[in-house]
């Protein structure tokens, strides 16, 4: 094991191959083959990351190395590689995991409609209101903000729905939106996560300079005219 790490860290990926198809014990050398994976996809050799996982026969060890594969290729910009790859998973929760990974990886490309698209795909309750929340505190802090609420209050896991609302009301401060902000601090559920989110946001306007935070919901101030004061 220690030959094959010492290859792998130095990009030997060849003999690392050669070193851990030696390994007798079936779990290290599981292992060992993930870890071989991992190190090609890092590498940007995805092709060959990809032959790995088919002598990956545990199916825990199989799933984590494909989906650093699709991770990596949804990084690339590969998206429809990556989404036919998540696609291919028999289980549900890894095939909804993985295509959650594709979606929010299109969403930090800022190619939002696809990103929502492709979660609304997504079979599992859970898996779908974590990445549509995920996508929509994206989106706000794009300056998408009321698309992001929409999309936010669309999620029916409601914890999901506080959650990023929250994020939602912080970029909107951040943005000096802070009518809007309380309007999404409303929208909030949960009344303690509602009052997490007051304390957030008063600890982002106490630790920026004012100069820093443009007003852009509150009224100018009117120029004092010379006649003032006069």
């Amino acid at each position: 094991m220690g030959i094959a790490s010492y290859l792998l860290e130095a990009g030997r990926f060849q003999e690392a191959r050669s070193v851990i198809l030696e390994i007798e014990e079936p779990f290290l050398k599981e292992l060992m083959l993930r870890y071989l994976v991992e190190s090609l996809a890092e590498a940007e050799q995805l092709s060959e990351a990809l032959a790995v996982t088919h002598q990956i026969k545990n199916d825990t060890m199989h799933y984590i190395a494909l989906a650093k594969i699709i991770r990596a290729k949804a990084k690339a910009g590969n998206f429809q590689e990556a989404q036919d790859l998540a696609r291919q998973f028999s289980d549900p929760r890894r095939r909804a995991s993985a295509i959650s990974i594709v979606a929010l990886a299109k969403a930090e490309a800022g190619r939002f409609e696809e990103a929502l698209q492709l979660a609304r795909e997504i079979e599992l309750d859970f898996w779908r209101a974590f990445t549509l929340s995920d996508i929509a505190v994206m989106m706000a802090k794009n300056g998408h903000f009321q698309e992001a609420i929409q999309v936010a209050k669309g999620v029916q896991n409601v914890f999901s729905w506080d959650v990023a609302l929250e994020e939602i009301a912080l970029a909107q401060v951040k943005a000096g939106r802070l009518r809007e902000a309380w309007q999404t601090v409303l929208e909030i559920n949960d009344l303690e996560e509602r009052v997490r989110t007051l304390l957030s946001m008063a600890e982002v306007l106490l630790g920026v300079e004012q100069e820093e935070i443009v007003l852009t919901d509150c009224p100018e101030s009117e120029p004092e005219s010379e006649s003032d004061g006069k």
